[in-house]
């Protein structure tokens, strides 16, 4: 498939030069990219490979390993032929799939080797396969957490570190991270945006013109994609040229001691309270003015890394919107200009004392061998016997030990505390909502390999002897996600007392506790003679928070249609599993049938209590004179019962949080 030329795309100027730095200088921590739908994100990624220089490689290595390296050198290149020549190789493009598991991700047992040779092997993931190339993550803010955990502290590492059934082994993972996503579609958790080096927002022009142009080279490439791409051979080899050069030149630039502690003032003035803004913001930098053939670091450079490297770390609150202080940061950088100056003065001084251009050089001789090993102490050969022992491979049993014998008539056993059957390290959640669970099963028609051969493993405690036991089926359970269904009384009663602001602030706060968990929302509002379905179950809590700022109060209390409403909800949403949270006083005044509306509400809420919905109601009741009707329908509803007068919005928040745990343990 021919992929659009990365020198084609207009519009998107600072996408552009965050994917840029990236490719330079894989230290930066990869760039994650936000925007919504048809603003280039993913055409942006996939096309960066294509001007990356290529990279050479032992030939047939599952590791890319480079000869010249010794220490970056695997097992199975290690002690072969000296005379082989390495091969040179696109740079690798992994697509992380949304379902993938931690095995396929860091690498797991080869079980064929297992099976066909009764040999104990490692078989490389997609990390491995990466290595010295890029992974691309598309909507990396649906990624499982425990796989962004894994994979962000990989990264930062630059190492790859799996032990497991009974074998250590580590291996380099050094690639360029680049993660897309739509914000309406929900967030990374603070922790996890702080994890990715730069962040760049993009959206479509507004500039009709530019618009049009866009549209246009689009068209064209549709329709003659190698022609279209033919008219860009050119700027893609400048561009590919231009990152080969920084990337030589980039062990040679160094931040001064002046330029180094306006770096660090900048992030103590924005708040910034991890240290690896501080870090990113001096790697970053230091890439800008190697692409621009510089050994010192310029002001100019300083100020553009913090546009990409600080916006995503400014955020205090997930249901902030990302960005900076523009005017605070002019203002730093106006307050320390003639210091700066000062001290880039001193810089060209000791440059021109070295016989070098003050602009630098774009080539260097030698600094392409030193890049590499400045930026990782285990390319030195110094360090080979301390720090690098740790990169050989380790495995932990006898290859000669292993014996396969698969004996019938065996009685099978569990591995899982009550006794079911269900091995329980066997379930990986997709992103789908489906589970591949493996079960003990003696007469397996779809057999699950890993949990075999772990299930084996445990048994004999190394020694391989398969049997009827030790087999597994593989089962696909559908999970339920998780959804907290708000539930707001909208009506005059709770408007006259001026009740309704406090609770939006309440609700705010519980959005923004769900988000960090990954769970979906919903908000049901009643008030005049009806309830409606304000916000359908999303992840997005930009959209959560504009339906909350418009809900209007006032009118009747339409308290049974929306149990009613509720009901309907709940059937027609079997896959959810829901957590509903009543905001209401539990008077009402509009009745469902024709009856007493109260007793109607009573009625209903039973019929959820006993359907085994998880309910917590927020009684927001005030006055001299308490009727306690919101405590009546907790009890109907077999739900956990909290007054709103002494409760405030965290602690509202820590008990939703409790009731999810609560209900985690039983299920």
């Amino acid at each position: 498939m021919k992929l659009y030329p990365l020198t084609a795309i207009v519009g998107q100027e600072d996408l552009l030069l965050a994917l840029t730095v990236c490719a330079v200088n894989p230290l930066v921590g990869g760039v994650l990219i936000r925007g919504d739908k048809g603003s280039a994100k993913s055409t942006a990624a996939r096309a960066l490979a294509q001007v990356m220089p290529p990279i050479e490689r032992r030939p047939g290595c599952r590791f890319n390993c480079r000869l010249d390296k010794p220490t970056e050198i695997c097992p199975m290149c290690n002690g072969s032929d000296s005379a082989v020549k390495a091969e040179p190789t696109p740079v690798p493009f992994i697509n992380l799939p949304l379902g993938v598991s931690e095995e396929r991700l860091l690498g797991t047992l080869d079980l064929d080797k297992i099976l066909k040779e009764s040999k104990k092997d490692f078989q490389p993931g997609l990390l491995a396969a990466c290595h010295r190339g890029i992974l691309y993550i598309d909507e990396v803010n649906l990624l499982p957490d425990h796989i962004v955990d894994l994979l962000l502290d990989t990264v930062a590492m630059g190492v790859n570190i799996v032990e497991r059934e009974g074998f250590s082994i580590s291996h380099p993972a050094r690639v360029s991270l680049i993660g897309t996503m739509n914000p309406e579609e929900g967030d990374l958790r603070p922790q996890l945006l702080d994890r990715f080096g730069l962040m760049v927002d993009v959206k479509a022009p507004s500039d009709p013109k530019l618009r049009a142009e866009i549209v246009s080279r689009r068209s064209k490439f549709e329709s003659d994609p190698e022609g279209f791409s033919r008219l860009y051979l050119a700027s893609q080899e400048v561009q590919r040229e231009r990152i080969k050069k920084a990337g030589e030149l980039l062990a040679g630039v160094q931040l001064s001691e002046s330029m180094l502690l306006f770096a660090s003032t900048i992030c103590s003035d924005m708040g910034l309270a991890s240290l690896r803004g501080d870090i990113v913001l001096g790697q970053t930098a230091r890439t800008l003015a190697a692409l621009e053939g510089r050994l010192h670091v310029s002001l100019e450079d300083l100020k553009l890394a913090a546009r990409l490297a600080l916006p995503h770390r400014q955020r205090t609150r997930p249901g902030e919107k990302p960005g900076i202080n523009q005017d605070r940061l002019d203002q730093l950088f106006q307050n320390a200009t003639s210091d700066l100056e000062e001290g880039k003065e001193g810089e060209e001084q000791e440059e021109r004392k070295q016989n070098l251009p003050p602009g630098g050089s774009h080539t260097m001789p030698g600094h392409g061998a030193a890049t590499e090993a400045e930026q990782d102490p285990c390319l030195n050969q110094e360090n080979e016997g301390e720090q690098c022992e740790k990169k050989n491979f380790a495995i932990g049993i006898n290859p000669g030990q292993i014996t396969l014998n698969i004996k019938e008539n065996h009685r099978p056993e569990t591995t899982s505390p009550n006794q079911a059957g269900k091995y329980e390290a066997g379930n990986n959640k997709s992103s789908l909502g489906v589970s591949r669970t493996a079960v003990l099963n003696p007469q397996p028609t779809n057999l699950a390999a890993h949990a075999t051969i772990k299930h084996a493993l445990v048994r004999t405690g190394g020694k391989i002897t398969i049997d009827r036991q030790d087999l597994h089926q593989k089962e696909k359970v559908q999970k339920r996600k998780n959804l907290i269904l708000f539930v707001v009384d909208c009506s005059g009663s709770m408007a006259a007392r001026k009740r309704m602001e406090v609770v939006k602030g309440t609700v705010k706060d519980l959005l923004d506790g769900a988000y960090q968990e990954r769970e979906e929302v919903s908000v049901i509002t009643f008030n005049e003679s009806r309830a409606r379905l304000a916000l359908q179950p999303t992840r997005s809590i930009d959209q959560a928070h504009r339906e909350l700022a418009c809900m209007e109060t006032g009118g009747t209390t339409p308290l049974p249609h929306a149990l009613k409403l509720v009901d309907d909800f709940i059937s027609g949403n079997e896959q959810r599993d829901p957590l509903m949270v009543l905001i209401s006083d539990g008077r009402t005044n509009v009745s469902l049938e024709g009856g007493d509306s109260f007793q109607e509400s009573l009625a209903l809420a039973e019929i959820l209590g006993n359907r085994g919905l998880t309910s917590l109601v927020i009684d927001v009741e005030s006055g001299f004179v308490k009727l306690a009707k919101a405590r009546e329908l907790a009890e109907k509803l077999q739900a956990t019962y909290l007054s709103l007068e002494n409760l405030t919005s965290e602690n509202l928040t820590l008990n939703v949080r409790k009731q999810l745990k609560s209900r985690q343990k039983f299920q």
